[in-house]
């Protein structure tokens, strides 16, 4: 698509898509930023249907996800706050207590990604630090970091997908490049969102969120895609990790992290995910769902494009 979808064709698009609990909670954040009220409240209710004894909410398919169902958080809460629903409430308020005391953890008190091992993932650091700022800053933190000090690797400056810190191994570890996208889009909305009280652990997350930044962008294809596997020339090309990009550079732009030159990089970013946008709206040639192997369509691309022109507005 030559021209900009608008934001009404892109929320049907990602609407009509099947959804697991993360994709749930990445179309809530979606209506949160792009300010579309009465979508968030309906996603909401939405969320009601399948809930665990846990609290974990949206846990359709599967009941393995620890940190997946989390990302529903922030959506739920504005849900909550709008409609004063007392069954949002409760819901807010149980997956709260699940995310704090309940969710499994290692011996340090880093929580993992899934109930069925013991792992970490680079997927977490969107998940569960920015619902978890609101209740506890520190703890947020002290989250995003453990991961990261695991995840980090030293060689290519890019965060593995997968460690096992029972046994000191990586399930996967390639620096995958969705993960990547994941840290960087929650890296600026977490700064935000600390008390200025914070001053230090913001600077902490602008040097974390500049330095990754630019090692995803070394990884950037002469036709403005990245492969799916950062390091990998043969992984095929993809553009969600475009949109997930420029989302983090806009954010980043309003608290003056990133310069014109970001953000001239962030709008190819733009144009290149627009490219491959058909004219239902639908995002082609990212990193496909289900199995997120090979290249196709997701819920989750829809959310970012979404959340890519929603950042870029508010500048």
């Amino acid at each position: 698509m030559s021209t900009v979808p608008s934001l009404s064709l892109l929320t049907t698009a990602m609407l009509s898509m099947q959804r697991k609990s993360w994709e749930q909670g990445l179309c809530l954040q979606a209506m949160l930023e792009s300010g579309q009220d009465s979508v968030l409240v309906q996603l909401s209710q939405g969320c009601l249907q399948y809930v665990l004894e846990d609290g974990r909410p949206a846990m359709l398919g599967d009941t393995h996800g620890v940190t997946d169902p989390c990302s529903c958080a922030p959506g739920l809460r504005r849900a909550a706050c709008l409609t004063s629903d007392p069954a949002l409430e409760t819901l807010c308020a149980h997956l709260d207590t699940y995310a704090m005391r309940l969710s499994p953890r290692s011996p340090e008190g880093l929580i993992y990604h899934i109930t069925t091992a013991p792992e970490y993932w680079s997927d977490s650091l969107f998940m569960l630090p920015p619902m978890m700022i609101a209740l506890d800053p520190r703890e947020a933190l002290r989250q995003f970091f453990g991961w990261w000090a695991c995840l980090h690797q030293a060689d290519t400056g890019l965060l593995a997908h997968r460690y096992n810190p029972m046994t000191g191994t990586f399930p996967d570890p390639l620096p995958w490049g969705g993960g990547n996208g994941w840290a960087l889009s929650a890296m600026p909305g977490m700064a935000e969102m600390l008390p200025d009280s914070m001053e230090h652990e913001r600077e902490k997350l602008k040097t974390a969120y500049l330095d990754l930044l630019d090692h995803v962008l070394f990884c950037l294809r002469p036709d403005d895609t990245f492969g799916d596997v950062l390091t990998e020339p043969d992984s095929f090309s993809e553009v969600n990790l475009c949109q997930m990009t420029a989302y983090s550079i806009f954010r980043a732009a309003r608290m003056d992290w990133v310069g014109h030159e970001h953000l001239r990089i962030a709008l190819r970013l733009r144009r290149c995910a627009h490219n491959h946008t058909d004219t239902y709206g639908i995002v082609h040639s990212v990193c496909g769902a289900p199995r997120f192997s090979t290249p196709g369509t997701s819920c989750e691309a829809q959310a970012f494009a979404i959340l890519m022109e929603s950042a870029l507005l508010s500048l």
